[in-house]
């Protein structure tokens, strides 16, 4: 999986937009990601993962990803998130957290 390795070379550079929309990678993709998203806690500033086909996992990973972070934009339009109670409560976490998104 591709996502793997561009997430290794993520950790150790300096991104302020990421824009994985239309790639289907999937929940384990996300779990890939995770990580070097959260690391990048000062410099990303726009991440769009649409149609990346995750589900309410992928998005609870991301949402803990984040919550920290400085995002302006975020876009997870076109996923199977559903309306899992879960992921909407840690959707407004995350969003009380980061008053930047």
């Amino acid at each position: 999986m591709g996502v793997k390795y561009l997430a290794r070379i993520l950790k150790g550079c300096v991104v302020s937009d990421l824009d994985f929309s239309y790639n289907p990678i999937g929940n384990a993709g996300i779990d890939f990601l995770k990580e070097p998203i959260s690391f990048q806690t000062q410099t990303i500033r726009n991440l769009n993962i649409s149609n990346c086909q995750f589900t309410a996992h992928g998005a609870n990973e991301i949402f803990r990803a984040i919550s920290t972070n400085r995002i302006n934009k975020l876009i997870m339009s076109r996923n199977q998130i559903g309306d899992d109670k879960i992921t909407s409560g840690r959707m407004c976490e995350t969003l009380w957290k980061n008053k930047s998104i």
